[in-house]
């Protein structure tokens, strides 16, 4: 029997090549994030035997997740401060023996210059490079109106096998759409 395609088949053909495990498009908050957490924890229970890779994983989900939630500028501004929800992507898989973790969002182009500074000051430093500004950052004090310590991107930096990978895609005039990819 043919009917028109409604593009579902062609996605999912697309993320089993892939291999993604986990897939989330749309909304997320921090309900959904436990309830994705423990998905993806039954997931990689049945195909991840090593306790310290699954960990990883799950580490970097987690703060991928959050960022989206905290940084989104695709957000449902009316839920600020109860269950906030934010629009993006975040994908889990494996490829060729390596997992990983990838995510994005839309941003403001404004934001831009400050987050590529300091991705490229992250991608530029070495193992004990990344210890040392991780323990910096730490000690620093947070400004009143931050929504993180800053550790996030760096912890993420450390986790990874390969390095960290990000892209930076054009929305329109105002907006972008960045991304990330851990591979572990």
């Amino acid at each position: 029997m043919k009917t028109r395609g409604l593009g579902v088949f062609e996605s999912q053909q697309f993320m089993a090549e892939q291999g993604t495990l986990l897939g989330i498009n749309g909304q997320m908050s921090q309900a959904l994030l436990v309830e994705f957490g423990a998905t993806l924890k039954t997931c990689l229970e049945d195909d991840v035997t090593e306790n310290k890779i699954r960990r990883k994983i799950f580490s970097v989900f987690i703060e991928q997740m959050q960022n989206i939630i905290r940084y989104s500028d695709e957000r449902d501004e009316s839920r600020e401060g109860r269950n906030e929800r934010s629009w993006g992507v975040l994908l889990v898989g494996k490829q060729q023996g390596t997992y990983y973790i990838k995510s994005g969002n839309v941003m403001n182009r404004d934001k831009v210059p400050a987050i590529q500074r300091r991705l490229d000051e992250i991608l530029a430093l070495d193992s004990a490079g990344l210890k040392a500004l991780y323990h910096q950052v730490r000690r620093e004090k947070q400004s009143p109106s931050s929504k993180g310590a800053g550790l996030g991107l760096i912890d993420m930096a450390r986790t990874s096998t390969y390095p960290l990978e990000y892209a930076i895609d054009d929305v329109d005039e105002q907006r972008v759409f960045f991304s990330t990819c851990v591979s572990i």
